[in-house]
């Protein structure tokens, strides 16, 4: 049990890794692949690029009283994309990149730090589980803005996650996700971890976690996640993953893409490691935006 409780402190509780590890250490470059120094020389440029654009800040509440943080830009277009980041990251980190990119594309942009990360309130992150709900409350907000506007939803990782579950929501001006190297479940992304880690999967104390979510926040391991939301799907998905990434192998994709009963494509990025797919440059944001473009007219 006492594993139980620090693996559920590990993988729950707010606990920003972002910035805590030089990109070229070699626990850097084992958990987000060799091209890691390059991914964060992108970001820090988009984000200066992104920082000089004017922008409004906006707060949003949460079904459970959590007051979240987001920035809009305003395109003054009726198409918006609403931009998601991963695990115990912030908007101003995994977003900038697809955030300018959208941008001169003319569409709208939202970014926004999960609940436990960046500016926004929380003690926990729950793997999509509650920040699909909050999203579907920003995606809200942006259709006060946009009247029978066309919203996309774009997610990297733990926000890949999410735009998944999304998907089987009733966002009716969400017309388009795309998702960047999701994992197919919390289940099967912990027990693939620790093999990868300490080779070996301990079963008991990912079970001893798992009841103290379920006491916690009253979800287990499997049953809410991206494979089971996304064969409800109600929009056309778009699949991106690097097939370098080791942090959550690029299977993940193949899984969720076939399971996805809509209409959708695939792309899988050769030597871009976790979240690093955005390194292709134009033959990661062309299909993409090409995939995008057919639904938000």
């Amino acid at each position: 049990m006492c594993f139980g409780y620090l693996f559920f402190d590990m993988a729950f509780k707010r606990r920003p890794i972002a910035g805590k590890f030089k990109p070229d250490s070699y626990f850097s470059r084992k958990l987000m692949g060799d091209r890691f120094p390059e991914l964060v020389d992108l970001i820090k440029e988009h984000r200066e690029r992104l920082q000089a654009i004017p922008h409004e800040e906006l707060e949003m509440e949460t079904a459970d009283g959590l007051k979240l943080k987001g920035w809009y830009f305003d395109a003054e277009s009726k198409n918006t994309a609403v931009i998601v980041h991963g695990f115990n990251s912030k908007a101003w980190t995994d977003c900038v990149v697809q955030a300018c990119r959208f941008f001169e594309h003319g569409y709208n942009v939202l970014i926004s730090d999960n609940r436990a990360c960046g500016e926004s309130e929380g003690k926990y992150l729950t793997y999509g589980v509650r920040e699909s709900e909050d999203i579907a409350r920003w995606v809200s907000l942006v259709s006060k803005r946009v009247p029978n506007g066309n919203i996309v939803l774009i997610g990297t990782s733990l926000g890949g996650a999410t735009v998944c579950m999304c998907s089987a929501l009733d966002l009716p001006d969400v017309k388009v996700i795309v998702e960047d190297c999701a994992y197919v479940s919390m289940r099967w992304e912990f027990e693939y971890l620790t093999k990868f880690f300490v080779h070996f999967v301990p079963r008991r104390g990912i079970n001893a976690a798992e009841r103290l979510a379920i006491k916690k926040f009253g979800f287990d391991f499997s049953s809410r996640s991206p494979i089971e939301s996304i064969q409800k799907a109600k929009c056309p998905v778009f699949f991106v993953h690097g097939k370098a990434d080791t942090f959550i192998p690029y299977s993940a994709a193949e899984e969720l893409y076939a399971k996805c009963p809509t209409d959708k494509q695939l792309l899988l990025v050769e030597t871009c490691g976790h979240g690093g797919a955005q390194l292709a440059g134009d033959d990661y944001f062309e299909p993409i935006l090409a995939f995008v473009d057919k639904y938000c007219k």
